[in-house]
């Protein structure tokens, strides 16, 4: 489990890079989203071809992401929570290297923000009243902190299930049969 909101793997495969980016390529369904409105609730469905991951092929690998659901017979979903991976294939003397980097999805960067920045104002204000000479206790200032870590830890956690899973698939996807 890693508790930062982005890391590299790179592994080497037997396949020759044009097989590898081939059989990747197969697997990376279109990103295109359709909003399905229900009677009780609405979601967001894509990738109805039932392939592993959603993004887009790139000539030396691709942008994408993980399914939500990888089971067969379950409609594939689409979530702004789920890690993005960059993958790079290239030719190596054993077939090719594979590279990835996964990182946390920008709309998880822009709420984790929303959710520290009255939490840190909070405390400078307390720290900042508390060097003028005002009366407070020095235990005001850690809530705030630890309600930070907490939705850092949270966003991590949540990060790194996705994003081990999703390394998880593409080095199953590029294993010699």
């Amino acid at each position: 489990m890693k508790l930062w909101p982005f890391y590299s793997v790179s592994f080497e495969t037997s396949f020759a890079s044009n097989e590898a980016l081939r059989r990747l390529h197969e697997e990376i369904g279109s990103d295109q989203i359709g909003v399905v409105v229900g009677p009780i609730n609405a979601h967001v469905q894509s990738n109805t071809e039932r392939r592993i991951f959603l993004g887009r092929s790139l000539p030396d690998g691709g942008e994408f992401r993980n399914n939500l659901n990888s089971d067969p017979g379950e409609s594939r979903k689409y979530s702004p929570f789920q890690a993005l991976i960059r993958t790079r294939i290239e030719p190596s003397a054993l077939g090719s290297r594979v590279s990835a980097l996964l990182r946390v999805n920008v709309f998880v960067i822009v709420l984790l923000l929303a959710w520290c920045l009255p939490f840190a104002w909070v405390t400078f204000a307390i720290a900042s009243a508390m060097l003028r000479g005002e009366e407070h206790s020095p235990f005001l200032i850690l809530p705030g902190p630890a309600l930070i870590l907490v939705a850092w830890l949270f966003a991590c956690f949540a990060f790194s299930e996705d994003a081990e899973t999703a390394e998880r698939m593409l080095k199953v996807l590029l294993e010699r049969d």
